[in-house]
């Protein structure tokens, strides 16, 4: 019998040592970690997800000590691959060579809870009255089961309209997902969750500004009971995107919109609602 159980217990360390084989390496920046997040948001199991929650963790803390959060940058990588596009089983609807990606991070003054409440509620334009002129979301599946303590998803349409000056407004459906996965944090540990966001379009936005493609990624883990890291890529097709400075100005509104974030976290109102 004891030869029996040394047997076992060697081919179960060998079974553990292939798996952990298995797991790809740490990202070797940001908009690699992004690009793995967005590809992996369907089939990303708990122990891939904590490879880049942590390298992220690690990234995002080296930013916030040099006081460069929140942070924005141009996505090195660039556009939006066809690879990437394909994990949406959309099939060839979309030509995503004129993309142009961006990243933001930001530490958040909340808990964990708080900031997955923010980024799944229905009442956006109340929550951002800067960004929105008109915005709707509906809950397409059932939203308790994704903001509560269990593996759970939640999908959504938002229809909304946005101002932009000078050149006019534009109105877009955006299709939306968000997971929640406990194990995927940082530490890796069962309790330690990370909520994961993703949007895209199916068509253009109407109106005379040109928007033609939106692609993102969201994520949000916490690192202390009442702290947060919120990381967030977009991939964009829209009016002036490849001037520099219309890019820039892009990323500035959503560096502001990072900043709103912090102060929604901070603040007891308005309340992010999540209704069904």
């Amino acid at each position: 019998m004891a030869k029996r159980s040394h047997h076992n217990i060697a081919v179960a360390a060998a079974l553990l040592a292939g798996l952990a084989c298995q797991l790809p390496e740490a990202p070797q920046d940001l908009d690699e970690a992004a690009r793995r997040y967005w590809r992996g948001f369907d089939t990303g199991a708990a122990d891939e997800l904590s490879l880049l929650s942590s390298t992220v963790d690690k990234q995002l803390r080296l930013l916030e000590a040099d006081g460069d959060l929140p942070m924005g940058s141009e996505a090195p990588g660039g556009a939006l691959s066809v690879a990437d596009f394909n994990v949406l089983g959309l099939g060839p609807v979309a030509d995503t060579s004129s993309t142009r990606g961006l990243i933001v991070a930001s530490a958040l003054p909340c808990s964990f809870e708080k900031a997955r409440a923010i980024l799944a509620a229905k009442n956006q334009q109340l929550l951002y009255p800067e960004l929105f002129t008109a915005f709707t979301r509906s809950y397409t599946t059932s939203v308790s089961p994704a903001l509560q303590t269990t593996d759970g998803r939640v999908s959504w349409t938002s229809l909304y309209t946005v101002e932009v000056p000078i050149y006019g407004s534009y109105t877009s459906t955006l299709f939306g997902d968000g997971r929640t996965v406990w194990g995927g944090g940082i530490t890796g540990e069962p309790r330690d969750p990370i909520f994961l966001a993703r949007g895209y379009t199916k068509f253009p936005a109407t109106g005379s500004y040109r928007f033609s493609q939106q692609y993102h990624v969201e994520v949000v883990f916490p690192r202390s009971a009442t702290t947060s890291f919120h990381f967030f890529a977009v991939w964009l097709d829209m009016q002036g995107v490849s001037d520099t400075f219309t890019f820039g100005e892009v990323l500035k509104r959503f560096r502001r919109i990072e900043r709103r974030t912090a102060e929604l976290c901070a603040a007891s109102i308005p309340v992010p609602d999540t209704s069904p």
